[in-house]
């Protein structure tokens, strides 16, 4: 018969490291999450720099065209003032030195008008392409934002994880040998542990965890895991023995069988009948 153990547990050792580790995950997972959020802005900024200059570059394509309107149409108002005072000197008569000086005054006109534009045009163009440069040098700083932001966020989360690990690793190790330590203590004594059907339940949810985490596309469901485990108690509190490898054939015959199954939901059912190993 199992009796009762005087020494600690490591059961409970076992989960705090498991809940250290998913702790470490959770925190892991945020700080991608935060370094994804970080990302989606800046490239959000960066989409926002590289329209502004998208419309910067198209008005400045604009007034250029506009300037290029403008000279030709002072260049043709030049020509034709020229050819109506070579008219005039080729014939100077009394109408047409009364009229022809009020045309080449509405052509001169004409022409200080357009001359006015292409300098109003020259400044704008000269605002437009200081507004250019400006949206430029904002999309590289934004670019360099975006790489030290990063650099800085992958090397946070790099140490960390190095961190982790090595306190996991630690943990582990320090688990490992006290286990062994444990095991061999019992296999000295002939003394068993005492599992609580809680730790059971706890130990089962944690593995069947894991498998549906390396399963992301899959769903448990419609399967049954069998344990076979020894009953006992420790003290007055009833519980189950996990029996170490080397155990004698005679402990080995005192284990019991129980069915878990799994429904179509993907819920746990714990079979309450208990079959002898036979």
């Amino acid at each position: 018969m199992v009796t009762d153990l005087r020494k600690p547990t490591t059961l409970a050792q076992f989960r705090a490291a498991l809940a250290e580790s998913d702790t470490a995950r959770q925190l892991l997972v945020k700080e991608c999450d935060q370094l994804r959020q970080a990302l989606n802005d800046s490239e959000q900024r960066n989409e926002q720099a590289a329209r502004q200059l998208v419309q910067a570059e198209a008005m400045l394509g604009q007034f250029r065209l506009a300037a290029t309107a403008a000279a030709d149409r002072e260049l043709t108002l030049r020509r034709e003032l020229d050819q109506l005072a070579q008219r005039l000197a080729a014939s100077p008569s009394a109408p047409a030195a009364l009229t022809e000086p009020d045309e080449i005054a509405r052509l001169q006109q004409q022409i200080d008008g357009l001359v006015e534009d292409n300098r109003r045009m020259a400044q704008e163009q000269e605002q437009s392409a200081r507004a250019l440069s400006g949206a430029e040098a904002m999309l590289q700083e934004q670019k360099a934002m975006l790489a030290k932001a990063v650099a800085e966020a992958l090397e946070r989360g790099t140490a960390e994880l190095r961190r982790q690990l090595g306190r996991q690793d630690e943990e582990l190790k320090l688990a490992r040998e006290r286990l062994g330590a444990q095991a061999a203590q019992l296999k000295a004594t002939g003394r068993l542990e005492v599992v609580a059907p809680e730790q059971i339940g706890a130990m089962m949810d944690r593995f069947l965890q894991r498998i549906g985490q390396g399963l992301p596309a899959l769903q448990l469901a419609e399967g049954e895991l069998k344990l076979k485990l020894g009953v006992g108690s420790q003290g007055h509190v009833p519980g189950f023995v996990i029996l170490p490898p080397e155990a004698s054939p005679e402990l080995k015959q005192t284990l019991q069988e129980i069915s878990l199954r799994f429904d179509r939901r993907g819920l746990l059912d714990t079979d309450p009948g208990l079959s002898a190993e036979k």
